[in-house]
């Protein structure tokens, strides 16, 4: 959901921006557009992914301080 909210807000921003007088996109504004939208989806997907992994990692971690380690049974070490 996050990333469809951002990727709404920037083709509504380059709309706006690269419109001309009489509303109309060109071919090489619409081939603009597309470098942006590739570039922005790379960056959210790349934030988010670092964003869950630390969410991940401190609710690992959180869990190994709350549940000790018992003998005989094997865990599984997060990094």
């Amino acid at each position: 959901m996050p990333l469809s909210i951002i990727n709404i807000v920037a083709v509504a921003l380059e709309v706006y921006f690269l419109r001309d007088s009489a509303g109309t996109l060109s071919t090489v504004d619409l081939w603009i557009m597309a470098a942006i939208n590739i570039a922005v989806a790379a960056v959210s997907i790349a934030l988010f992914g670092q964003l869950i992994r630390q969410k991940v990692r401190h609710s690992a971690q959180t869990t190994v301080a709350v549940n000790p380690v018992v003998s005989g049974v094997s865990t599984i070490e997060v990094r």
